[in-house]
Parts: structure tokens; sequence; C-alpha cells
């Protein structure tokens, strides 16, 4: 179709029909064309390597916090551990996070008496918030190991320079390849089931951390207090 294109569109040129401007535009045209069909096909691979774990994951059992320490354990690179380990955590976008993400971004403060991380990530997609305060805690003991071993590579890192310079392609192939399959899509799903199941976040809550303007992509992680209540209560009970 694309040479089809190319191929009418020099027609018109030789025939004196367009001008050399026009024909120059109209190239252009159809290699814009070309480009955005080829993020869009990326984002669809993405997100159906994500819905393709989900079901399989619906199968065999979700994977548990213990399961992202332990991945992220197995990881001998720290730079890639700290991505790992921040796109979960944050539940961030990619985008939020490679070429924006720097060590200033990233601070131990006392809130309330009580240490916290305080993660301060860009918002790409609200409308009038356009950064994000996430307030990680030490109080549990997972929580605490995972930021632990992300602080391992902060620390190394000058605080104005960013933790991860490559573009969101190369963090793409880094995840999937370390993790056996789980893309920055499943990582971001991932966290907030769990923020929801085992932090008994609420849609208010949850819709700040994920950085939505409106909270109706939060429905679908509420509905799965339901699920996983009904998963493991007593199957004499439920009738």
């Amino acid at each position: 179709m694309e040479s089809k294109k190319k191929n009418e569109l020099r027609e018109l040129f030789r025939q004196g029909v367009i001008t050399p401007e026009q024909f120059k535009e109209g190239l252009f045209n159809i290699e814009l064309e070309k480009g955005r069909k080829k993020v869009t096909d990326n984002i669809k691979r993405s997100w159906l390597k994500q819905n393709a774990l989900i079901k399989r994951h619906e199968q065999i059992g979700r994977p548990t916090i213990n399961d992202v320490i332990n991945i992220a354990k197995g990881m001998t690179n720290l730079q890639t551990r700290a991505l790992f380990l921040v796109t979960y955590l944050t539940a961030g976008r990619i985008t939020e996070i490679v070429k924006s993400l720097k060590g200033e971004n990233i601070s131990e403060e006392y809130r309330l008496g009580k240490k916290v991380l305080v993660l301060r990530l860009v918002n790409r997609k609200h409308k009038t918030r356009h950064m994000k305060e996430l307030i990680l805690s030490f109080n549990t003991n997972k929580e605490k190991e995972m930021i632990e071993m992300l602080m391992e590579y902060v620390d190394k890192k000058h605080p104005e320079e960013l933790l991860f310079k490559f573009g969101k392609t190369w963090a793409y192939k880094l995840l999937i390849k370390e993790t056996n399959g789980w893309n920055c899509h499943y990582l971001r799903h991932l966290r907030l089931t769990h923020l929801v199941i085992l932090y008994g976040f609420d849609a208010a809550r949850l819709m700040r951390w994920a950085g939505w303007s409106d909270s109706r992509p939060s429905k679908h992680y509420i509905d799965l207090i339901t699920d996983d209540f009904l998963e493991k209560f007593p199957d004499n009970m439920k009738n």
C-alpha cells in the first residue's frame, strides 16, 4: 500500500499535476503515517502481551510480592534491577521513568514521624496535575527490602543525573528479557492489583497513585477485592 501511494505520487509529479514542494510534502506524509502505524502496532502488541500474561496468571495464580522480590534479587545489573523495581513500585508509565527520573526526585523523608521514600514523577496523562508524589513506607519488610535494593543504585548516582538515560524501547527490551516476559504495562497492572488487594486502596487513592484523570479505570481493580474475597471464602459458605 505504501509503495503504491508513492508510485501514484511520482506519476502525478511526472505529469506536472503537483509541484516539487507538493511531491516532497506527499512523501513526508506517507512516511509520517508509516511511523504512526508502527507506534500503534507496538502499543497493540504490548497490550496483547500484557493481557496474555494476565490470563495465564489467572489460571496458575497471580504473582506475589515475593515473586517480584525474587526476580529483583536474580538481576545482576543494578540499573536494570532499579528500572524493574521503580516501574513496579510506582506503577508508573515507562515514559514517566526513562529519560525523566533523576536521583533528586527520590528522597528518604519523615512524614508523621514515619520514615518513608518519596518519589516525584512527571504525570504524562493527567490533564491538570503534571507531577505526582508517591510515598512508599518502610514499615513492611517486603516494601523495605525492595526500597533498599532500589536505593543501592540510586545512591551511586549524582542527584541531578538521569537514572535511566535510554529510551522506552530499550527499557521494554530490558524488562522483558530479565523477567521472562513481564513488560512495563504488566508491572503497572500487577502493582495496582497489589495495592488494592494487599493494601486496601480505594478508588480515589488508586486514581491518584496511577495518575488517572478520573476514577473509571480504577473500577476494574476495585472489583478484584470482591473476586479475591470469593476465591478465599470457604466453599461451604458460598451458598
